[in-house]
């Protein structure tokens, strides 16, 4: 998909030459919809010459201004807009298209197994980052793929050519785990670290059984080799989890008598914090979750010295057992010495929003924040399996599910009901410093939950993949993407997606199968249009 249109190619009706002679400059109002849902007023001057393509951007407001035909109309030049290049939003969510991929842009979900080479199979439970060039994928659970092809698989989506890119490991013998559903990524925070990520707990099927309490760090290179580095583990023999005492996985050295337990659908935070003695430490927060059987709201925290990469991480209980409901597949963010907790629940409980359950880091206890309610459109629904972005002081809440009580389906295999699921598609802005809801004015096009999100460099926001069922079981899947802008594209995305917009698709595939190009690296994507054009 682009949101660049083609440069028109019309002669004017009127000649420059009398468009020069006006010495009135005419004014051109246009409300607009801001990203964050409110209305603002931007002024655009006419265009010197008959055409011109005009980005236009006030603040945080973002659309593409379609080309002005300029007639004459006795005094005064009157623009007239053409159908076709009508103005673009950018802050809308909209599906990406796949490059010549015919089966994933067909964008209806499905139980049947029909899927393609070229893109990832359908899954919820997965979790996604990105770079400025490529958007990850990280396991994820299929129920019709149960041999871990799903849970061990990576992929990245190309931000500029529209494909898909399945990465393979490094080190053949050190395989990734097979648990990679509803567990915990953040990026790795340190001044060396280039597309490092660490990812904790999550389980295989059957769920809960499967769980797991180990750290990983992983890293991407350049070519999509895959570099998985064990962190830390409980020590575990094959039938009890051991609670009180952790290893190093290299040496075995007993290191702290406290390590979280097996777990998944929990919330992760990282950031540097300095020691009392002033040296940065790598901390790690965890919250809430399930094993599988008991959910819990329980806080975490794990550090390690920065100066020291190699040394062991340390776990301590900040809170446990409190008077907190557990929730699971709830998200977390850190702001000051406070983490915001977000959504969440249990199979008879679903957090809401007219407050929030923030855990004070300082004092080791929970708090109860009451929230603003937006002016038009109150508190949002309470949820889980939902997706969150931040961007500076701002958090958006994305999609998720809550149990819909008016509907409930017989069991296929048992004789008790379950209760159908509410598909939430709308996204709100959270601010953490006046605790202030804002709903935007867009939604996701196809409502999901199970689903994960990442925001760009750039600020753009991804959503891949979920469950698009009311359905408990959660059988129908996508492998879509879906995605808006926060904040206005770099003119080096224009420029690129304008460049890639004109080719014919024959050059496309020439150029993609045989150069590598990216984003960051528009010079190379000139360099191979022009040895493509050379050799044709």
């Amino acid at each position: 998909m682009s949101i660049i249109t083609v440069f028109p190619t019309q002669t004017p009706t009127c000649s420059l030459s009398a468009f020069l002679r006006k010495k009135q400059r005419r004014k051109n109002t246009t409300s607009s919809l801001e990203l964050n849902g409110e209305n603002h007023v931007s002024e655009t001057l006419n265009p010197v010459r008959g055409f011109r393509r005009r980005l236009v951007t006030v603040g945080p407001i973002l659309f593409m201004r379609s080309n002005q035909k300029i007639h004459k109309n006795s005094s005064q030049d009157v623009p007239v807009i053409s159908k076709k290049n009508t103005p673009i939003l950018l802050n809308n969510f909209k599906i990406v298209q796949i490059f010549d991929c015919k089966i994933s842009n067909k964008i209806i979900p499905s139980r049947r197994l029909e899927c393609c080479n070229c893109c990832p199979i359908a899954r919820s439970g997965h979790r996604i980052f990105a770079d400025f060039d490529f958007i990850y994928v990280l396991g994820g659970y299929n129920y019709a793929f149960n041999n871990d092809k799903t849970y061990t698989d990576v992929w990245r989506f190309n931000r500029l050519t529209s494909q898909w890119q399945q990465c393979s490991l490094f080190d053949q013998t050190n395989p990734l785990p097979n648990t990679l559903a509803s567990f915990s990524l953040v990026p790795v925070i340190s001044n060396n670290s280039q597309n490092e990520i660490f990812i904790f707990g999550g389980t295989g099927f059957p769920f809960g059984q499967k769980a797991t309490s180990k750290l990983h760090k992983i890293k991407i290179d350049v070519d999509g080799k895959i570099h998985l580095n064990l962190e830390a583990e409980n020590q575990i023999n094959n039938e009890i989890e051991n609670e009180n005492f952790v290893y190093l996985p290299d040496n075995q050295n007993l290191l702290e008598e406290e390590y979280p337990p097996r777990m998944y659908g929990h919330a992760m935070c990282h950031r540097i914090e300095l020691n009392s003695d002033g040296s940065p430490y790598q901390v790690i927060y965890l919250a809430g979750g399930t094993s599988g059987h008991i959910y819990n709201m329980d806080i975490w925290r794990m550090e390690r010295p920065c100066k020291i990469p190699n040394s062991p991480w340390k776990a301590k209980l900040l809170n446990r057992h409190g008077f907190e409901p557990g929730r699971y597949r709830l998200e977390a963010v850190l702001h000051g010495q406070k983490i915001f907790t977000f959504g969440g629940g249990a199979p008879d409980f679903c957090a809401e929003f007219n407050e929030v359950l923030v855990f004070n880091i300082s004092e080791r206890k929970f708090e109860h924040c009451p929230t603003i309610p937006d002016s038009n459109f109150g508190f949002p629904l309470g949820r889980k399996c939902h997706s969150l972005v931040q961007l500076d002081d701002d958090v958006y809440i994305i999609g998720g599910c809550r149990d819909n009580l008016e509907q409930q389906l017989q069991h296929p295999h048992h004789h008790q009901l379950i209760t159908k699921q509410q598909l939430l598609n709308d996204v709100w802005r959270f601010n953490l410093n006046n605790l202030k809801w804002k709903k935007l004015k867009t939604n996701l096009p196809i409502p999901v939950y199970f689903h994960s999100s990442t925001l760009t460099k750039d600020g753009c926001v991804y959503v891949f993949g979920g469950c698009v069922d009311e359905d408990p079981l959660s059988q129908t899947r996508v492998n879509c993407l879906q995605k808006f802008w926060l904040k206005p594209p770099s003119l080096r995305y224009f420029a690129s997606n304008a460049l890639i917009e004109n080719m014919e698709i024959n050059q496309k595939r020439r150029i993609f199968n045989n150069f590598d190009i990216k984003l960051s690296d528009s010079e190379a994507l000139i360099s191979a249009i022009f040895k493509a054009s050379v050799a044709a």
